[in-house]
């Protein structure tokens, strides 16, 4: 796949950027892996990837509405949309100020470093449609959120045990 290589029909598009796949994964030496390509220390992870990503959880002050089929949720007896690519998913709904509120998918309130991961993400991509791809992918975040404070709390009741010496290798 060449900059500025144009393609008629999308099986010719599907072949050029399987080459570029291969090229990139299987014969292009990489700078950070000691210009090695990446297939030749590629290991494929032990753990398997869920089959069902699990729904996002809420605290219990959080209001919680099902996204219709048509984007919508019913709150306080008005139909408001949000977007039709959370149809089926349930989003929280957290008072802000009096008759104001804010619409949350999953975790975004989970902050790693200075920001907070889910808000920062939604707030990069501000005033434009998402994907379907792009859904899926915050998704897959939301997941990985889920399974970081499931692993931090695991790392902290392992860093309870080896403060007072007692620690069982599995």
């Amino acid at each position: 796949m060449e900059r500025g290589e144009t393609y008629g029909r999308e099986s010719e598009f599907d072949f050029g950027l399987e080459r570029f796949k291969d090229e990139y994964n299987e014969v292009r030496p990489h700078e950070s892996i000691g210009q090695r390509p990446p297939a030749s220390v590629y290991e494929p992870s032990s753990r398997r990837y869920p089959e069902k990503i699990l729904p996002p959880e809420y605290d219990e002050e959080v209001e919680v509405r099902r996204v219709k089929q048509s984007g919508e949720i019913m709150f306080d007896g008005k139909n408001y949309y949000l977007t039709e690519l959370l149809a089926g998913e349930r989003v929280g709904l957290v008072e802000t100020d009096e008759a104001c509120h804010e619409i949350r998918f999953g975790f975004q309130q989970y902050q790693i470093g200075g920001y907070q991961v889910c808000e920062k993400w939604l707030k990069d991509r501000k005033g434009k449609s998402l994907s379907l791809e792009a859904l899926k992918h915050y998704c897959r975040i939301v997941t990985a959120i889920q399974k970081t404070i499931s692993l931090q709390s695991e790392i902290d009741r392992s860093y309870q045990q080896v403060e007072k010496g007692i620690i069982e290798i599995r």
